[in-house]
């Protein structure tokens, strides 16, 4: 059965997978206009219970059309195979992982969606708003190693090696919210640099996140600074380059022994 490939008008037949990802319309008009060209040049795959494992743009395309829909049926797949081959296209983003992990219950994950939406509406993408989340910028990455046991990428571990990389903590269903408090306080020391451009570039949200790091650091100094010399508070290239020149304007006009070192503070973690 796995090998055969059928055709049906019976659109209904078929159901999608719960944490699948979003149905993308202009996707399916761009699909159909191919399939109204050239044909279904490839089948989509389904369960034994005609669940859409990969395919649904291609479903939704030949349904909109009325042409019979090609497809093929793999006994046992489930919504991991459609992500597995998804990412093998390359079709699955981060959002899409987030999303499902979010459907399958994990409340850190439906709490990231709101809060990737709500950074959003404050001029932030989405990885910043994942950075301002975890409280840092590193994101874990996994791998498995020759014992067979999966590991991140930052554990040292001399007994076994590094085989392949299976994925960041947030494909495999690992990620945590940080401390949340100190979310939103990161969140609002971002947002009291609005009136520069450059406050939503996710540089200048990793140089904020790491310079908090310092105890001493005061944001409403550094605001209150960037806002009597702005033509020193000016975009840079990197979070390196933003922390130098948060450290002059911070400093600026200081006498010597009250200056704050931030570039060479042993408090600063590059994270």
């Amino acid at each position: 059965m796995e090998n055969r490939i059928y055709r049906t008008y019976e659109f209904d037949k078929f159901c999608f997978l719960n944490g699948n990802r979003d149905i993308d319309q202009f996707k399916v008009a761009q699909l159909a206009a191919e399939i109204q060209q050239h044909g279904q040049l490839m089948p989509i795959m389904v369960n034994s219970e005609y669940q859409v494992i990969d395919g649904q743009h291609r479903l939704s395309a030949c349904k909109k059309l009325g042409v019979p829909v090609q497809y093929f049926v793999r006994d046992n797949a489930n919504i991991e195979t459609a992500a597995n081959v998804n990412i093998a296209g390359s079709n699955w983003k981060q959002r899409d992982w987030i999303k499902k992990h979010a459907k399958d219950g994990k409340e850190d994950y439906a709490e990231l969606l709101d809060w990737i939406d709500l950074c959003k509406s404050h001029g932030l993408q989405e990885g910043s708003a994942i950075f301002l989340a975890q409280n840092t910028s590193t994101n874990a990455t996994y791998s498995m190693y020759s014992d067979g046991v999966v590991r991140t990428n930052e554990t040292r571990f001399k007994k076994a090696k590094k085989i392949y990389s299976v994925g960041s903590a947030i494909r495999l269903g690992l990620w945590q919210f940080g401390d949340r408090y100190l979310a939103y306080s990161l969140l609002d020391g971002v947002l009291m640099f609005r009136q520069f451009k450059f406050y939503s570039k996710k540089s200048f949200v990793v140089a904020i996140i790491r310079v908090s790091r310092i105890r001493d650091f005061d944001i409403k100094v550094l605001h209150r600074q960037a806002l009597k010399i702005p033509r020193h508070f000016t975009h840079q290239s990197s979070s390196d380059d933003f922390l130098r020149m948060f450290e002059d304007v911070y400093n600026y006009g200081r006498p010597q022994k009250n200056r704050l070192a931030i570039v060479n503070n042993p408090e600063l973690k590059k994270i």
